[in-house]
């Protein structure tokens, strides 16, 4: 063999030799952990979305009872229109968005906890209202127990639907299920409504932001009649599309909510 040979094999070995002593196997071998921790979801144990949910009710408590007082003697509100509730579904959307940026997932412990929460502090509404103490039944700001499991039931038909029709994600379908339940049916499909409004604007301003709104438009026309003549829908590029974010448009909605309304949009139409 000659030297030639003997240098190309050696070179040969250090690039393919297995172990940690070889850098480029190493590099190789931590990128590969990297991707498989990236696509790791985000997990929150059963515990883990107790301790948030005590801290949501806890500063959902301070922070509604400082907004009435000042709300109230402002005249913007009625001391009968209560903001807890209202507070603690913000709490759960805020933590809903925060896993659903971090791991495209919303935690199953935590939709749980808020439509248990939810048909619990509805339920104790009229035992409240039955002793007598009606300024905490009011400060409360439920619907009652037939309220919420009309809003469990009617936001939860929604979610199905949309899974079904549009591919929203299951945890997406049980959070709006879970806000149902904490705000009630008419609260809880305004939320929706604007939440709605403010996904199609954000969505169209990240489109032409990333300069892909003509390629989007080209796509979905392309798509459309794919779908006339194979019947086959096209996912579009680049976008997954099982997978409809929610949480933050609801939280967005649940904020503008009070201050405006699709009915208020209705009216200005006509």
């Amino acid at each position: 063999m000659t030297e030639g040979s003997v240098r190309m094999s050696e070179r040969s070995a250090n690039i393919t030799a297995p172990g940690r002593d070889n850098p480029i196997v190493s590099d190789l071998a931590d990128d590969a952990n990297q991707a498989n921790d990236a696509r790791k979801p985000v997990l929150l144990t059963f515990r883990g979305a107790s301790v948030l949910i005590v801290w949501v009710l806890t500063l959902g408590a301070i922070v509604a009872s400082l907004a009435q007082v000042v709300l109230v003697r402002r005249g913007i509100l009625l001391p009968s229109q209560g903001l807890f509730l209202g507070f603690v579904t913000a709490g759960v959307c805020l933590i809903a968005a925060t896993f659903d940026a971090a791991s495209g997932r919303v935690p199953n412990t935590l939709t749980l906890w808020a439509v248990l929460i939810g048909f619990a502090l509805n339920l104790l509404l009229p035992v409240l209202h039955g002793l007598g103490w009606h300024v905490a039944g009011d400060w409360l700001g439920g619907v009652g127990p037939l309220g919420s499991l009309k809003g469990f039931a009617a936001c939860g038909a929604v979610g199905l639907l949309c899974m079904l029709a549009a591919g929203m994600g299951g945890g997406d379908v049980k959070l709006l299920a879970g806000v149902g339940a904490l705000l009630g049916m008419e609260t809880a499909l305004r939320v929706l409504c604007n939440g709605l409004i403010a996904a199609t604007l954000f969505a169209l301003v990240n489109i032409v932001w990333t300069g892909r709104l003509n390629n989007t438009l080209r796509f979905m026309a392309t798509s459309l009649m794919s779908l006339y003549l194979t019947q086959k829908r096209l996912p579009l590029p680049g976008v997954a599309p099982t997978h409809v974010p929610l949480a933050v448009p609801l939280l967005i909605g649940l904020v503008i909510v009070p201050f405006w309304s699709v009915e208020q949009l209705v009216a200005w139409l006509r």
